[in-house]
Parts: C-alpha cells; sequence; structure tokens
C-alpha cells in the first residue's frame, strides 16, 4: 500500500511543483540557449524533489490507513470468534465512518463513502472467503 500511495502522490506532486515553478517563473522567461537549458534543468529538478515528497507523504497516509483497516478488521474477527466476510464489511463501513469524520465530511459525502465502503468491504470479504 505504502508503494501505491509513493507512485500515486508522486505522480501529482510532482506534476504540481512543475506547475508551480511555472506560475512562480513566467514573468522572467530565459532569453538565450543556456538560459532555457537552465530553466529546464531547475524545472525538472524541482519536479524531482516535489514528486519525492508528495510521494512520501501520499504513501505514509495511505499506508496508516490500510493498517487502520487491517487491524480494525483483525479485531472484529476476534471479537466475533470467526474469520469471515462480515468481519471485513464491519471494518470497511466502521473505516469510511471515520475517514468522513477525520475529514469532518458533509451528510452527503459521509453517506457516499460509507456505501463505498460497504461494497468494497463486501467485495474484499467475500473475495477473502473465497480463498
Amino acid at each position: 500500500s505504502f508503494l501505491v500511495g509513493t507512485s500515486l502522490g508522486g505522480t501529482l506532486g510532482g506534476h504540481r511543483a512543475a506547475l508551480i515553478f511555472r506560475a512562480e517563473n513566467t514573468h522572467r522567461q530565459p532569453t538565450t540557449t543556456k538560459g532555457w537549458y537552465f530553466y529546464h534543468k531547475t524545472k525538472n529538478y524541482r519536479t524531482m524533489y516535489g514528486g519525492m515528497v508528495a510521494g512520501v507523504q501520499t504513501g505514509a497516509r495511505v499506508a496508516a490507513w490500510v493498517a487502520m483497516f487491517v487491524i480494525f478488521e483483525d479485531a472484529v474477527d476476534r471479537l466475533r470468534g470467526r474469520v469471515d466476510a462480515l468481519g471485513t464489511v464491519v471494518a470497511g463501513l466502521g473505516l469510511s465512518g471515520g475517514f468522513s469524520l477525520w475529514h469532518r465530511f458533509g451528510y452527503g459525502l459521509a453517506v457516499r463513502t460509507a456505501r463505498k465502503g460497504l461494497v468494497i468491504g463486501l467485495g474484499f470479504g467475500l473475495a477473502q472467503d473465497a480463498v
């Protein structure tokens, strides 16, 4: 999960850093070939750095949410004494509710998030039961 979050965050962060660099330097465009070389070199370095920073941040965030899901699912399974799809569904719904509270979503968005948590939890739980 960390690698998936890192790759997604790195892509978005790099794109954002490139746009920020272009916006900050649009009023002083280079006029020589040498100037354009250094402009693009600096832009590429800032893009890579921004992508790495955003990638690590997003990767850590995604890994933390996935770890909470796994811990919550395991706790529900231990409390019930059985490992089945219901524990995964409860974990998906509980985590989507916690995610909605953490980000202070409105009622409509919280319901949509809970619905997605239910569907993903049910699908993941049934896939676990099939294996």
